[in-house]
C-alpha cells in the first residue's frame, strides 16, 4: 500500500464527505487520514469507494494527477490573501539616515518617520516589499508599551522595539503578514523601526544594540563609528 501527502488548504472537508478535491469512482484512491491543512490518499488496488467532490468524478485513473493539481490550485488561490489596494496614499515626507551600531559594524538604513497618530496607524500596509536598508520609525510622544500588528500588511517585517536611549529593547523577527495577533514590546519604548524580515539575523542586529538618530538624542554616535 502506497500513501500520497499534500498539502492544500481544504477546509471542512471529511473523508467520505463533499470537498474541494476530486477523488474519482474507479481509481484506486480513497482518503483515509485527515489533519487540516493535510490530508492523506491511500492507494489499494481494486478500491472503488465513490467519495462525491465539488469538481464531480474522475474515471480514468490517468487523469487524477491533473484533476487533482487543478483542486489545489483552486484552494490555493481561495485560501490565500489578496493585496488591497491604498485607500489613501499617505506622505511620509522625505527619508531619514537612521545607523545601527552592532558588533558587526554600523549598518545604515534610510527610513520613513511616522510621528503622527495617522501614519502610525498606516505604517507598512499595502506595500508589496521593503527593499534592503530601508524601514519606517515610529516615534512616540512618550514612551509606553507598544504593540505592533500585521493587518493588511503583505510583506513580512522584523520589528525593532527601541528605548528612549537608543538601545535595542527586543526584536520580532519575520512577523507573518496579515495576522492581527499583536507583538508586543513588553515594557515601554520611545520608538519602534520596522526592517524587512530577515534583516536583523542577516546583519547581525540584536537586541542591545544602539540607533543613532536624532530622534533619541544620539546621532554624534554615528560619527564616532
Amino acid at each position: 500500500m502506497r500513501s500520497l501527502r499534500l498539502s492544500v488548504r481544504t477546509p471542512g472537508f471529511q473523508p467520505g464527505k463533499t470537498g474541494s478535491i476530486p477523488v474519482g469512482t474507479a481509481s484506486d484512491f480513497f482518503v483515509s487520514a485527515f489533519q487540516p491543512p493535510h490530508f492523506t490518499l491511500m492507494y489499494k488496488p481494486q478500491k472503488t469507494l465513490g467519495v462525491r467532490a465539488r469538481l464531480g468524478y474522475i474515471k480514468p485513473m490517468k487523469h487524477f494527477t491533473k484533476h487533482l493539481a487543478i483542486s489545489a490550485v483552486l484552494a490555493l488561490s481561495l485560501s490565500a490573501p489578496v493585496l488591497a489596494a491604498d485607500p489613501e496614499p499617505i506622505d511620509f515626507g522625505p527619508t531619514e539616515k537612521l545607523v545601527i551600531l552592532s558588533e558587526t559594524g554600523a549598518k545604515t538604513f534610510d527610513v520613513e518617520v511616522a510621528d503622527t497618530l495617522k501614519e502610525q496607524a498606516r505604517g507598512m500596509m499595502y506595500r508589496e516589499s521593503v527593499p534592503p536598508m530601508t524601514g519606517m520609525l515610529f516615534e512616540f510622544e512618550e514612551p509606553k508599551v507598544a504593540t505592533i500588528w500585521m493587518k493588511n500588511t503583505a510583506v513580512s517585517l522584523d520589528i525593532l522595539f527601541v528605548r528612549s536611549n537608543g538601545k535595542i529593547l527586543k526584536i520580532e523577527h519575520s512577523a507573518t503578514p496579515y495576522t492581527l495577533r499583536n507583538s508586543s514590546s513588553e515594557a515601554p519604548v520611545a520608538a519602534v523601526l520596522e526592517i524587512g524580515a530577515g534583516q536583523s539575523l542577516e546583519l547581525g542586529i540584536k537586541p542591545g544594540d544602539r540607533i543613532a538618530h536624532e530622534f533619541f538624542g544620539t546621532e554624534k554616535l554615528a560619527n564616532a563609528n
